[in-house]
């Protein structure tokens, strides 16, 4: 029964899991490493982290789960979060392909209510709830709840915040008309 258990747990996460390969790939042509580590594949290493100083601020990660892959900046990093990533990883095994939308979903009415999108997404709170990770150890420096969201927040999320307040408005005036 536990191997039928773990074969299924294996193939309802496959979509994410093969999304996760593919950016393996990706991440070792840039000269990361990879390594099985308590049956999830962990990637990392080599210019990823030279990669991800390109990216703006509010898409860097430390490290980033799919399915049974973990891809990281380097394996030092992975070794003091990978607590935080297998909870990713146990809520693929819990939603499979569902989770893609619902991490999203989680975000956005976050955002929506004003708060962090990524500190207050339900998904990375059970991570963090469940491990000694802490958000403000992954960036470098201890700034906050606030100070981080000032820190994550981007153009585009301003952006997309104030576009959402003026459809608000453009609602409420709508119902307001006779």
């Amino acid at each position: 029964m536990r191997r039928l258990e773990l074969i299924f747990r294996y193939a309802w996460t496959s979509p994410a899991t093969a999304l996760g390969l593919v950016f393996s790939v990706l991440a070792m042509l840039a000269g990361a490493r990879p390594r099985m580590v308590n049956g999830v594949l962990e990637v990392a290493g080599g210019h990823l982290r030279s990669l991800m100083a390109v990216l703006p601020r509010c898409a860097g990660f430390a490290a980033i789960t799919f399915g049974h892959v973990i891809i990281g900046l380097d394996h030092s990093l992975l070794r003091c979060i990978r607590a935080h990533e297998l909870v990713h990883v146990r809520q693929y095994e819990r939603w499979g392909v569902l989770f893609f939308p619902l991490y999203l979903a989680s975000s956005f009415w976050q955002l929506m209510r004003g708060r962090h999108p990524y500190l207050d997404n339900v998904f990375e709170r059970e991570a963090y709830g469940k491990t000694s990770v802490r958000a403000e150890g992954l960036t470098g420096r201890s700034t906050g709840r606030a100070g981080m969201w000032r820190q994550l927040q981007s153009p585009l999320v301003r952006c997309a915040r104030y576009l959402i307040s003026l459809a608000s408005a453009s609602l409420v005036s709508y119902r307001s008309l006779p």
